[in-house]
């Protein structure tokens, strides 16, 4: 029996992915493909790459700690831009950012990545879903053979064109495309996971999005509740997974999605959720 694991988007909630790494890491649990998009397509990058846990959970903290460092707000160019009534992006630059983070995965392309990987972007130019794949699979999921696969990319164009939340960080162009988030087309691609040749898919969702007052809802929340909606409309209009799925919800109601303060407290609770579930995770990934 194979299995895959699926990382939603979520922004800084994504912090609680690495918790749920650690703890399946400590039991010994390897899953044998990774999706992800956003956030999660960052993690489950690093992780397929071979990248040490530890590391990635400490280059969080260094960018909890001082945000302004690595995301770089462009004020000038912006207003030149906006002035000139020239297309404008996003607001925010994630270039330190991710040359930081991309030290961490010991391979510069897609293709060089060992393990079964998909990292789920949009082309807005051409509004067409896209997969950057470390092996292209022979099977694309039910539903999704309009999403392009996309083998020989560097990991830097999928990770920022998977990041790229629209309107709040820097879409990035590729020839004829122009990338943002995946979650656009799909927060939680657990299909992807699937598609790459395992048997079952366990995925983790980190935006759970209960009813709230209107006077509640801010940027951040605004920007994570609008994520969960299309992702929720989305799985609503397809058909049931032809696979075993489960998914754990990690608790994130309280926590913005760019609270850098709780990045110890997501981590935290990522690793709690799946200590809590662990029963039901044992039975899920060894039956046969």
């Amino acid at each position: 029996m194979t299995w895959g694991i699926a990382l939603s988007g979520g922004g800084l909630l994504g912090a609680a992915h690495l918790g749920v790494w650690r703890a399946l890491e400590e039991w010994g649990w390897e899953p044998q493909s990774w999706s992800g998009t956003s956030a999660g397509g960052l993690v489950a990058a690093l992780w397929a790459s071979g990248a040490d846990w530890k590391a990635v959970e400490r280059f969080g903290q260094q960018v909890a700690l001082s945000p302004r460092r690595y995301f770089e707000l462009p004020w000038r160019q912006l207003l030149s831009a906006c002035l000139r009534h020239s297309p404008v992006t996003g607001i925010i630059r994630p270039e330190p950012f991710l040359t930081d983070l991309l030290k961490l995965a010991a391979v510069a392309r897609m293709d060089q990545i060992p393990a079964p990987l998909a990292v789920t972007a949009v082309d807005v130019a051409n509004l067409e879903a896209a997969a950057f794949v470390s092996r292209a699979a022979p099977n694309p999921p039910a539903g999704k053979s309009r999403w392009r696969q996309i083998v020989k990319a560097p990991l830097r164009l999928a990770l920022h064109a998977t990041m790229a939340t629209p309107g709040v960080f820097e879409a990035i162009g590729d020839g004829d495309s122009l990338y943002v988030d995946g979650g656009v087309a799909d927060t939680l691609p657990a299909d992807w996971a699937w598609a790459l040749g395992v048997d079952r898919v366990l995925a983790i969702d980190v935006t759970p999005a209960p009813r709230l007052p209107p006077a509640q809802i801010g940027l951040e929340k605004l920007l994570s509740r609008c994520e969960h909606y299309m992702t929720e409309t989305l799985s609503s209009l397809r058909e049931p997974a032809p696979y075993p799925l489960l998914t754990l919800r990690i608790p994130t109601e309280q926590i913005g999605m760019l609270e850098f303060s709780a990045y110890e407290d997501l981590v935290a609770l990522g690793y709690q959720v799946v200590h809590d579930h662990e029963a039901e995770l044992a039975r899920f990934l060894s039956d046969r």
